[in-house]
């Protein structure tokens, strides 16, 4: 099993309800993109793809009891998942290869809000 533990939550600007400016939110998906990256890579130490398939559990700690809706909050991880592909835990993030285990577990931190990601092998 891998873990990521992202020191920050996806913005609201990737949130697929948000009306804001295509060039706030291709910043916003780059920033997830990267932290995904470098976490993820740092965790593969032969850089070849360690999942054909995998399930993720996602752990989410908000500073506040607001929480977002489950499947605007899963689009908002995207940006994540193709850090992921792209330091070759996953082989891709096609639908058939990647299945989120629901529900998404949300708490409450003021101090560390975070994003927690737990990638495992799907047979």
């Amino acid at each position: 099993m891998i873990r990521l533990e992202i020191p920050f939550l996806p913005r609201p600007e990737l949130n697929p309800n948000a009306r804001v400016s295509p060039f706030k939110r291709a910043g916003a998906a780059a920033e997830l993109r990267k932290a995904a990256w470098a976490l993820a890579y740092n965790q593969n130490p032969t850089h070849e793809v360690m999942f054909r398939k995998a399930k993720i559990h996602v752990r989410a700690i908000f500073p506040t009891a607001h929480f977002p809706d489950p499947d605007n909050f899963q689009a908002m991880l995207k940006p994540s998942l193709d850090g992921i592909v792209d330091a070759k835990i996953l082989e891709n993030d096609r639908i058939e290869n990647v299945r989120y285990v629901q529900p998404f577990v949300y708490e409450i931190s003021k101090r560390e809000p975070r994003l927690i990601l737990e990638i495992e092998e799907d047979i």
